[in-house]
């Protein structure tokens, strides 16, 4: 509990919202955002949670992935932009993307859709961990 006192809150908010933007520049359907629809099978007037709520609980949940990544770049003192990166990298490959592979051929999810939503949030775990290893 005693990392809560010194952790740098302004920069878990500026992973987040950089986090939170690369999702939007990731699903643009210029990017990735066509694709990601036709493999899920849907379109725009499928989704019926509405951008608002769907957008707030997932900055919520960025800032929660941000904090927590803070949190094991603190106790690992991987206090740089490359260790942040390294640690971020880890996280985003050994957890998120095994989980979301390990998910998806259960699912029988499509290998694009798995490859699309997988590694959105490694390079998004990557990039935060740069920013939270460089500004202790």
């Amino acid at each position: 509990m005693e990392y809560l006192a010194q952790i740098n809150w302004v920069t878990v908010l500026i992973a987040t919202v950089v986090g939170f933007g690369l999702g939007a520049i990731w699903f643009n359907p210029k990017v990735f955002g066509t694709a990601w629809m036709a493999d899920l099978g849907k379109t725009r007037a499928d989704f019926t949670t509405g951008p608002a709520k769907s957008m707030g609980l997932s900055f919520f949940t960025t800032f929660l992935s941000a904090f927590g990544l803070a949190w094991l770049i603190h106790i690992t003192r991987a206090l740089s932009l490359v260790g942040g990166a390294k640690v971020g990298l880890l996280v985003g490959l050994a957890f998120i993307a095994t989980s979301y592979w390990s998910d998806g051929l259960f699912a029988e999810t499509k290998t694009r859709l798995i490859a699309i939503t997988a590694g959105h949030r490694v390079l998004m775990f990557t990039i935060m961990g740069a920013i939270l290893g460089m500004w202790k």
